[in-house]
């Protein structure tokens, strides 16, 4: 157990800015913002991101379980402030909006290439540098295949939804991939 926790004031500073929202004005965009502004001089987008031994080992979470949780309690005093779903799924997405606001602040160039997705990131230095997964380029063919493939499997998990169409539409997705010379 880590003794380290979020300053009490970096707290009201993010639940100010979260509850200033619930306005939709420019001003409390602009409040937002400058709230942002603030918290980012003390936190990295990296505290915002849930510490599993995954996101540790890459460098993508220095939170620790304590000062995540402090995160995910001040989240859903903020949902419930703004009368708003306090599920679990509901809090994550608040702290995702609080990652990549600090993403944006911290580290534009990687939420430009990112859109602030997870997903894209395979690892971060202890410097805070990111290095994105690298995606193979496919052929508009193989976007072909693959395509056709998601077809055959969509068609299959829904035959009964279908109902008589599914014997019409099978057998002709059937009869693409065999003329295409697509492996079945």
């Amino acid at each position: 157990m880590s003794n380290i926790t979020i300053a009490n004031t970096t707290l009201k500073t993010i639940k100010d800015a979260f509850i200033g929202l619930d306005k939709k004005t420019t001003e409390a965009k602009q409040e937002f913002a400058k709230n942002m502004d603030k918290v980012a001089k003390v936190m990295k987008w990296t505290d915002a991101v849930s510490p599993t031994k995954a996101n540790v080992a890459n460098g993508k979470s220095t939170a620790s379980a304590e000062t995540y949780e402090q995160l995910k309690t001040m989240f859903k005093e903020v949902l419930i402030a703004r009368d708003l779903a306090h599920t679990s799924t509901d809090i994550g997405s608040k702290i995702k909006d609080l990652k990549n606001a600090l993403m944006r602040r911290k580290a534009p160039e990687l939420y430009a290439l990112t859109n602030g997705d997870m997903s894209k990131i395979d690892n971060v230095s202890v410097d805070g540098k990111a290095t994105l997964k690298e995606k193979p380029e496919q052929t508009p063919i193989e976007k072909a295949e693959n395509m056709v493939k998601n077809l055959k499997s969509f068609l299959e998990k829904n035959q009964t939804e279908l109902g008589d169409n599914y014997k019409t539409m099978h057998r002709a997705t059937l009869q693409m991939m065999a003329d295409c010379k697509i492996k079945i």
